[in-house]
Order: C-alpha cells, then sequence, then structure tokens
C-alpha cells in the first residue's frame, strides 16, 4: 500500500509521518511504500526529493516517482539512446547510493515517457501544459530502452509502475503524442525486456557502476512479477482507504 505520494513539503515532519504509518500497520497487514519525487523544489534549490525522506526505515519499500529529465534537447534532432543513458548515468550514481543508504529495496512508482519531442526534458510534465506537441515515437522508444538498459541486472530495483496503460485497445498510434506506449515502437521495447529473465539477469548495463544488493522482504517475488503483485495491492488498498473514509470524501 502506498501512504502518501508527492507530499514534498509534509516529508520533514518525521514524527507525524512514523505516527501514521504506525496507525496504517495497525490495520493492514501488508507491504507499506511511500512514492517520493525524483526532484524536489521545496524550501529551496531543486534537488533529490526522495533525500528529504528520513523514514525509509519505518517503511517495506522506499518509492520514487521517477521522472527523471534525462536531456536537454527540447527540439530536434532526437535525443539519442546514448544521450538519454549519458542522462540517466548523472542520476544511477546517487540513487545507488541512497539505496544504499537507506538498505531498502526500491520501487519506481510511476514512471513514464510521452512521445513528442523535448518529453525526456521533462518527463513528468503534465499534458495540459504541453502546447504544440511534435510526435516524436522515437524519443519515447529511445527512453524506454535506456530505462531497461541501465536497471536490467540491478537487483534494488523490485518493479516499475508504467504511466501509462489505458484500457481502450485502439489507444495510442502513430498519430498520438501522449504517454501512452500502445501502438507504437516503444511496446516494442517493453515487450522485448519484458520477455529476459530479470530474475536471474545473464547481462547487466555498461552505463554505469555494478548495483548494491538487498534483501526484498518476505513474501514479495522479484520483479516483474513482485511489480504486477504490487500494484494490485496498491490499488486495491487504496480502494479499501477511500471506502473506509467515504463520509469524509464526500463531505
Amino acid at each position: 500500500m502506498v501512504v502518501g505520494i508527492e507530499l514534498d513539503t509534509t516529508v520533514s515532519h518525521d514524527a507525524q509521518w512514523r505516527s501514521l504509518i504506525s496507525a496504517v500497520r495497525a490495520v493492514y497487514s501488508g507491504t507499506l511504500t511511500y512514492g517520493a519525487s525524483a526532484t524536489s523544489c521545496v524550501g529551496g534549490p531543486c534537488h533529490r526529493g526522495y533525500r528529504d525522506v528520513t523514514w525509509w526505515d519505518a517503511l517495506d519499500f522506499a518509492g520514487v516517482d521517477a521522472y527523471f529529465p534525462l536531456s536537454n534537447k527540447s527540439e530536434q534532432p532526437t535525443p539519442s539512446l546514448q544521450d538519454l543513458l549519458n542522462g540517466w548515468a548523472t542520476w544511477l550514481p546517487d540513487l545507488q547510493s541512497w539505496q544504499a543508504s537507506i538498505n531498502k529495496p526500491v520501487l519506481f512508482l510511476e514512471m513514464g515517457y510521452a512521445s513528442y519531442q523535448g518529453s525526456t526534458l521533462d518527463p513528468g510534465k503534465a499534458m495540459s501544459k504541453v502546447h504544440n506537441p511534435v510526435v516524436d515515437l522515437q524519443e519515447q522508444a529511445n527512453a524506454y530502452q535506456s530505462t531497461f538498459e541501465t536497471f536490467y541486472g540491478r537487483t534494488w530495483l523490485r518493479g516499475i509502475f508504467w504511466w501509462r496503460w489505458l484500457p481502450d485497445p485502439n489507444a495510442g498510434g502513430s498519430q498520438d503524442w501522449t504517454y501512452t506506449p500502445q501502438g507504437k515502437p516503444a511496446l516494442q521495447v517493453i515487450m522485448n525486456w519484458y520477455s529476459k529473465n530479470w530474475d536471474n539477469p545473464t547481462t547487466t548495463s555498461t552505463s554505469a557502476s555494478a548495483s548494491t544488493s538487498t534483501q526484498t522482504p518476505p513474501g514479495i517475488p522479484e520483479f516483474p512479477i513482485g511489480s504486477i503483485l504490487l500494484n494490485v495491492m496498491v490499488w486495491f488498498g487504496a480502494l479499501v482507504l477511500m471506502m473506509r473514509n467515504r463520509d469524509r470524501w464526500t463531505k
């Protein structure tokens, strides 16, 4: 279950968060996580938001909404795969040292790339703020490929929740600039990587240093099966909390 997400202005309230987590554990026996921002501008210059959380030890997983900027190109030419691998190389060392310091497995609780020119400059940019987008299917495909290449074999990362997949079977397509990979080259990239053995990877990326090992909480399978089960747990947990507090939501 996710106890909160991107609540950047509140994460410094250590005691209150620990109290909340304890209250949740009193009525819920499953695993818990929180979704920290990849970057936060609270309290001064923008910085790594996941480092602001001081209470990761109270949770089972450390969650990050992993919209990391990977490129400085807002127009053509499309960032190459190597450009985006280089972009990941600027973030990965800090992610690894942070994970080692908290000794918790990590989940990317939200992550995705839209298919327009410049999408990797600010991957989490709200679609309502994108003006006159130019479709760029290759930039999206390169972004997915760079992410898989960077994190394949890094056992401390236990799952990725992709934004987004739509229930409409006709969604996406070659003229669509939004986040869904449906009907686009990025979908083949995903299929290729999810056909690999993530439990026993034979090859790790050469774009960054070796991963840090960490123990999986009891009962949680390795990625990607664990990702699927956790997805169900997260949304079921959210539904339970909403139903229990439905009077509050309707007032």
